[in-house]
């Protein structure tokens, strides 16, 4: 698609027929490593690593056995000199890991306490390690390998998994909540298959566990594109970020390592769902796994890292041509130079820009008018650049709190409560009765036992206490029903300590082969700790379908 350069000279000639080059420099998809203490000793490596990568994660430098391996002998040292570092060089940090579950991981004094001793010691460290830490750390995994390993849930309680990841977001809500674990990716192993993920994470959802993101860790060999994203799919209904959070690809041979590494890298950057890549190293001797590593020990980039550093390169932005008196069209992120005959340009102003020729476009926050077109702004703390969204309509997009409302991202920031979900669109045919009313893409909402089950979102940092909101989703419905139903647009409203409560917005009757628009509002006098909008109320076996859904600001923050 076509994207405009503005473009202003302080002289009075004007600067048609000057020669513009615009190449992206940098790509704020989130590309990182693992990295160690004595790992940012070798200043070859740090090198690499600041040219190379965003994000870090520490190999174990976080871990509970690093950092108190005896009963009341902390280490905090190697962290802090860690954190410092990545923060002199502008590296974001995921915190791996809180807890982990394996209990081959698990030190010692920590396996040999009853279970008052070791539900108070579990409290003490959540409280000494996210406490000190607050805000220093964008995510956290919280409880590692839940699926190949029970530790602290057979000694105290199913329910242990859930609090540890509720105590964890009372004491850092900034920081995003991971659950991580292997062979999620690969089908390798019947412990972790992609199905037994989502049962897990589903399981955590209805024990009031924040879960905001999904880890597949990526250890592998020999990966299989279709398998890897068979799972992905599989894993982005749930609408949570996904993260390969550990990914590195093992072979003898460099070149099979570099063809394998792409078969990943292509597979994640390519889907929707998922969010960033970090891969467990990439030098050698400072990597966990042999054969595994980007660059030699001496410091030569290998076969894989030369790959790496071509995909990276193919994601990145390029356009040239000259300025006319219409504008030219451009992809690109940052003028790189300038060359011109004879005028000078003093300024130029990008109004537009597109960071990856991939599709990531986060939820929109604002919109303009070029020439009739109406391009958006993503709303994302990474992000900075317009989406082409084609002719504009009336209303104003950035009344809509809802993220994703024409489900044009899939699921993404949308939750199956209890249930599955998945997409249809234009192009996919009428699967189940109905085409898009918006000639887009719709969720169809399967598997519902209960009522109750639906497709929720949460709005809680969207909602301003006194303002009345206004709401509105086009439904259907589909599959064993006889005359009409009735689907409810709902607040589920928790505070920490006294439950939930629920407030009814509004209902519409629904019947088979037609869509119906359920509309309402809702107040709140003040916000609870977490506010959920959902939509439910078939009975159980009906599909609900969802086209879009809107929920208005107030007026008053229209300007904002």
């Amino acid at each position: 698609r076509d994207l405009i350069l503005k473009f202003s000279s302080s002289k009075a000639n004007n600067v048609s027929g000057a020669f513009v080059k615009v190449e992206q420099i940098q790509n704020s998809f989130p590309f990182g490593s693992c990295i160690t203490r004595s790992s940012i000793d070798n200043e070859d490596l740090v090198r690499f690593l600041v040219k190379n990568f965003n994000w870090v994660v520490f190999g174990n430098e976080l871990k509970w056995s690093w950092t108190e391996p005896q009963q009341g002998n902390f280490n905090y040292k190697d962290a802090d000199e860690l954190l410092d570092f990545c923060k002199n060089n502008n590296l974001e940090v995921r915190g791996h890991c809180i807890f982990w579950e394996v209990e081959y991981a698990i030190q010692p004094w920590v396996q040999g306490l009853n279970k008052s001793d070791l539900t108070t010691a579990v409290q003490n460290r959540l409280t000494d390690l996210v406490t000190r830490y607050k805000g220093k750390f964008r995510h956290y995994d919280v409880d590692n390998e839940m699926l190949h390993g029970s530790f602290y849930k057979d000694r105290l309680g199913k329910d242990i998994q859930a609090t540890m990841f509720r105590t964890s977001h009372q004491l850092d809500p900034s920081a995003t909540l991971f659950v991580n674990d292997y062979h999620i990716e690969d089908g390798s192993d019947v412990r972790s298959s992609p199905e037994e993920y989502i049962r897990q994470i589903l399981d955590l959802q209805r024990q009031g566990a924040p879960v905001g993101g999904i880890g597949l860790q990526g250890h592998i060999d020999s990966p299989v594109g279709p398998i890897v994203s068979s799972a992905l799919d599989k894993v982005g209904t749930l609408g949570l970020p996904i993260w390969f959070t550990e990914l590195d690809v093992s072979s003898a041979n460099e070149f099979i390592r570099a063809d394998d590494l792409e078969v990943m890298l292509r597979e994640a950057f390519a889907h929707p769902a998922v969010e960033g890549i970090i891969l467990w190293g990439f030098w050698e001797l400072y990597m966990s796994r042999e054969n595994a590593h980007l660059v030699n020990a001496e410091g030569k980039i290998n076969a894989a890292g030369k790959r790496y550093l071509a995909l990276k390169k193919e994601w990145l932005s390029r356009a040239r041509g000259y300025i006319d008196v219409q504008g030219s069209p451009f992809a690109a992120s940052r003028v790189d130079s300038i060359k011109h005959p004879p005028q000078e340009i003093s300024s130029l102003l990008l109004l537009l820009e597109l960071l990856t020729p991939r599709f990531r476009c986060p939820p929109l926050s604002c919109c303009m008018v070029v020439r009739g077109n109406c391009f958006c702004m993503c709303d994302s703390g990474t992000c900075n650049w317009w989406l082409l969204m084609g002719n504009c309509t009336s209303g104003n997009p950035t009344d809509n709190i809802i993220v994703n409302h024409d489900f044009y991202k899939g699921l993404y920031s949308w939750h199956p409560n209890c249930c599955n979900g998945f997409i249809v669109s234009a192009n996919s045919g009428n699967q189940v009765g109905l085409s898009p009313k918006s000639g887009g893409n719709y969720a169809v909402i399967k598997n519902r036992t209960e009522h109750w089950q639906g497709l929720e979102q949460d709005i809680t940092s969207k909602i301003s206490p006194g303002s009345t909101y206004s709401v509105s989703a086009r439904v259907g419905v589909s599959g064993p029903l006889s005359g009409s139903t009735d689907v409810m647009a709902t607040l589920k409203l928790l505070n920490h300590g006294s439950g939930a409560s629920y407030m009814f917005i509004g209902k519409t009757s629904v019947s088979k082969g037609k869509w119906e628009m359920v509309e309402g509002t809702f107040s709140l006098p003040t916000v609870p700790n977490q506010v959920i909008f959902y939509l439910e109320g078939p009975p159980p076996g009906v599909e609900l379908l969802i086209d879009s859904v809107v929920i208005r600001r107030p007026s008053s923050s229209k300007s904002e």
